[in-house]
């Protein structure tokens, strides 16, 4: 397999991220609406419980890692070298160098939602236009001096991102010396992390959490760094991986609602102990997740064929609604799924079948 890949413009269907009759509602509308049609019943909620399907998980990560390594399926359309930590830095930082490690650091940050492409964007736009974000000339500065900043780039939320960024650049300025590797050295794990971040009470690192720590340790793998590999359990579970995971019946919960971050640190430690298992690059499998989640699971129900472009596809039992993670930060067991994308002519499968590398099944339609 290529290890230099970039992502192609291969369209994979429409975006459907909410039911066709609420598109055009106010995000506030919409989000009372489900509110309302909650409170229909009264019924109290269990206490939460977890249900893991280990060996469906096993079947269909070795799936997924099987479809990502032969470039089938999507894969043969979506490719990683072209990803933005790698694409988004300054021009005069050297890659793998302390001061791309310190870039990335505090960049990632800016990581949410899943929108890593604008995140890295306006970091190098911040090194450029203010450096003594990225240097210890920070401590000298004050809170606002760092919302001027991000005001001036553009946050919509600036004091928000200004909040995040102040606090753990002071704290690795002032304790770390600048310097993540330290950082990393002292710690085994990201709930040692977790830990470390909580002393005494406070938060020394505001803006990190399991997802966002797990994301630069790979960030860190993908470029070497030694440390980074000593660090365990770090996998980001984002509303993709999440989604994926409901959506194939790996995970299940015995409430109507469950919050996204309890369900997703129950993901992040039960992948983590499955790709320590069974061998599986947490990086490979991170990108196939991550592509497989946002390329096709929310566009599926609008897009032909897929049962050729989803590795996954006779393992699903449709999508979750994805409309109360973006609004509540919550996924609920009562709405109903998404219908999975059709077959249509099938005059054209043995060609299709070839465009996206799955020659096997050529072969054994013309037997």
């Amino acid at each position: 397999m290529s290890k230099h890949k970039k992502q192609s413009s291969f369209s994979f269907g429409a975006p459907d991220f909410f039911e066709a009759e609420d598109k055009l509602l106010p995000y506030n509308l919409r989000k009372r609406k489900i509110r309302r049609a909650r409170q229909e019943s009264n019924e109290p909620e269990p206490k939460l419980r977890f249900s893991y399907n280990k060996k469906r998980t096993k079947e269909a990560m070795l799936a997924i890692m099987k479809s990502f390594e032969k470039e089938t399926h999507l894969f043969r359309f979506v490719f990683i070298n072209d990803a933005p930590q790698h694409k988004y830095y300054p021009k005069e930082v050297v890659k793998g160098s302390f001061e791309h490690l310190l870039f990335l650091f505090l960049g990632t940050l800016l990581v949410y939602r899943s929108v890593s492409d604008q995140g890295f964007k306006q970091a190098v736009l911040l090194e450029n236009k203010f450096p003594w974000l990225f240097s210890k000339e920070i401590l000298e500065k004050t809170l606002e001096d760092v919302i001027a900043a991000m005001k001036a780039i553009g946050f919509i939320h600036p004091w928000e991102v200004a909040r995040s960024w102040y606090g753990t650049a002071r704290t690795l300025f002032s304790e770390y010396e600048g310097d993540p590797i330290r950082l990393l050295v002292e710690i085994k794990s990201v709930d040692a992390f977790l830990k470390l971040k909580r002393k005494k009470g406070g938060n020394r690192f505001p803006g990190y959490g399991p997802k966002l720590f797990s994301l630069l340790v790979l960030f860190y793998q993908e470029l070497g760094v030694p440390e980074s590999f000593l660090v365990k359990e770090a996998f980001p579970v984002d509303l993709h991986v999440q989604r994926v995971f409901l959506s194939l019946g790996l995970i299940s919960f015995n409430t109507r609602l469950v919050d996204s971050v309890k369900l997703a640190e129950y993901i992040r430690k039960k992948l983590s102990r499955l790709c320590e298992v069974e061998h599986i690059p947490v990086i490979e499998l991170s990108h196939a997740l991550w592509f497989l989640g946002n390329r096709l699971c929310g566009k599926c129900q609008n897009t032909s064929y897929m049962h050729l472009r989803c590795p996954l596809y006779n393992m699903c039992g449709g999508a979750f609604s994805s409309e109360p993670y973006r609004l509540e930060g919550k996924w609920d067991n009562q709405l109903p799924r998404k219908p999975k994308g059709g077959h249509h002519n099938q005059e054209y499968l043995p060609l299709l079948l070839e465009v996206f590398g799955l020659e096997e099944e050529t072969e054994r339609m013309e037997r």
